[in-house]
């Protein structure tokens, strides 16, 4: 018996149709990509807080520029830290590697910033703030004994 005839017993309002579960499937599945693909300012910046409370163009782009820098600190103090735990050979490389990734950092979300219109703050501070966050994980993690 397919999903249509259960539907067509006298049990019909308790027995969900194929079509009504899939449309259930699909929104949950939307749900899900909505969230994993919040902007960045809507993110948990640090303790809980976020960007997401603020109106103006310029408001998320000053609060974001804050996260930023808190992250930013954040990860040359995690630079330092893996400088102290890598072999010695790996230093220079290790600096190398920050160092064009500062410069891939920038020019990247310089692109961003690049275009016409307010939005294109927003967009290069979200990626400036998630690029610093990730990277400083990134080292924070590689530090790890």
């Amino acid at each position: 018996m397919d999903g249509d005839a259960l539907a067509r017993t006298e049990n019909a309002d308790v027995v969900p149709r194929v079509g009504d579960v899939r449309a259930c499937i699909l929104a949950i599945v939307a749900c899900m990509a909505l969230v994993a693909n919040a902007p960045a300012w809507a993110i948990d910046m640090s303790g809980g807080k976020t960007c997401a409370d603020k109106v103006s163009t310029m408001d998320i782009v000053q609060c974001m520029s804050a996260a930023t820098k808190m992250w930013d600190e954040r990860l040359n103090v995690a630079y330092a830290a893996l400088q102290r735990f890598v072999d010695p050979g790996q230093r220079e490389p290790l600096q190398v590697a920050q160092r064009l990734w500062i410069k891939y950092r920038d020019a990247n979300c310089g692109f961003y910033g690049a275009g016409e219109g307010s939005i294109t703050q927003l967009r290069e501070s979200e990626c400036t703030f998630a690029m610093t966050r990730e990277r400083t994980l990134e080292l924070e993690e590689a530090a790890r004994p």
